[in-house]
């Protein structure tokens, strides 16, 4: 597909957040290339992690077991 054309095309997703396949391509590369799993028990300040039980991109399973991995974390998902 044509960069120039993939950037002007717009993709509507849940909610009507509006964003471009390009964009979208780019985070999905991101989500499949970076892995920090194994570093989140290093965290040692107080976090919390948030989400959606909707969420498309980061599912609540995802949010569960990152917060699972870090000491001191609380988790709250919006309906």
């Amino acid at each position: 597909m044509n960069i120039a054309f993939a950037e002007r095309a717009a993709v509507t997703a849940p909610g009507g957040m509006v964003t471009c396949p390009h964009a979208l391509a780019s985070q999905a590369a991101a989500c499949v290339g970076h892995n920090v799993l194994d570093a989140l028990q290093n965290v040692m300040c107080p976090v919390l992690v948030i989400g959606g039980t909707a969420d498309i991109f980061t599912p609540r399973w995802m949010a569960q077991e990152i917060a699972l991995r870090i000491p001191a974390c609380e988790s709250h998902f919006y309906e």
